[in-house]
């Protein structure tokens, strides 16, 4: 009875060794596996696109209505730089749409630039506060979560990049188009006068 008492304690004994190593493995390999939600971790949605997605509109705009098609931080910028308005001297409406078209073309140009200079220093600023975080923490899943989520806004942030030089030989083409578009006016304008070689002058036309 002694004896089966004895081997009844060490099967228990056993148990709970082998219980215990269980729970420690369970330990583990959470530590490594599941979602500890670092993906969402400091992330401003806002900051993914350093331009607007509509940003060919926006030029469209101030295309086809001059100082009207101007808004928000831009509008702001050409009124803060401007010294005289060297377009209200042309009577033909499609001359002086395209002469303010000009005039506030590198007003919208810097209003980009300055919104992606913020949208792209904001993103560093996360990615600062993500590398914070890998310090804090001594879950090496977490650890391997922000460093994803690290690599991922650095990548982001090359693509991002590349967009911006696009825009900017999309900028330069549309600074070729409005020249050459004011060449086309003048001509028209012109030959509207039995003037053929009457060069109209327009003090923004380069």
């Amino acid at each position: 009875m002694e004896n089966q008492i004895e081997t009844m304690a060490k099967w228990k004994m056993q148990y709970d060794q082998m219980v215990s190593q269980i729970d420690q493995m369970k330990q583990q390999y959470a530590a490594v596996t599941g979602a500890r939600g670092m993906g969402e971790l400091f992330n401003n949605p806002q900051l993914r696109d350093y331009l607007p997605q509509d940003w060919q509109g926006v030029y469209d705009s101030v295309k086809s209505g001059g100082y009207a098609g101007l808004s928000g931080r831009a509008e702001s910028i050409y009124d803060n730089n401007k010294v005289y308005d060297a377009c209200t001297g042309f009577v033909s409406t499609e001359q002086r749409t395209n002469c303010e078209a000009q005039a506030v073309k590198g007003a919208q140009d810097k209003a980009f630039a300055l919104d992606a200079y913020d949208a792209a220093k904001n993103r560093l600023s996360q990615i600062d506060q993500l590398m914070q975080q890998i310090n804090q923490t001594q879950d090496p899943k977490a650890i391997a979560e922000l460093q994803g989520r690290i690599a991922a806004e650095q990548a982001m942030i090359q693509n991002e990049q590349t967009k911006l030089q696009m825009y900017q030989m999309v900028a330069a083409a549309e600074d070729r188009l409005q020249q050459q578009r004011q060449k086309e006016i003048n001509a028209k304008i012109a030959d509207q006068r039995g003037y053929p070689t009457l060069q109209v002058f327009n003090p923004l036309a380069r």
